[in-house]
């Protein structure tokens, strides 16, 4: 399950901006059902990109 995870936040590594570095929500398909992953990401002046906050979100049922 952790390279799962590894995969996916290099995924959103290559989607976030200045504009949408804090609190980027992106939902990550896992074996037992989805779940939403808040992160927030410094980008230095070279572009590099650096992941600072991590927060996994149980989806609620229903949804």
């Amino acid at each position: 399950m952790t390279s799962i995870i590894v995969y996916h936040l290099l995924h959103v590594g290559e989607k976030v901006t200045m504009d949408n570095r804090v609190d980027y929500l992106s939902d990550l398909e896992a074996p037992n059902g989805t779940f939403r992953i808040r992160s927030t990401w410094s980008l230095l002046s070279n572009e590099r990109k650096y992941l600072s906050t991590l927060n996994f979100i149980p989806s609620s049922k229903g949804e």
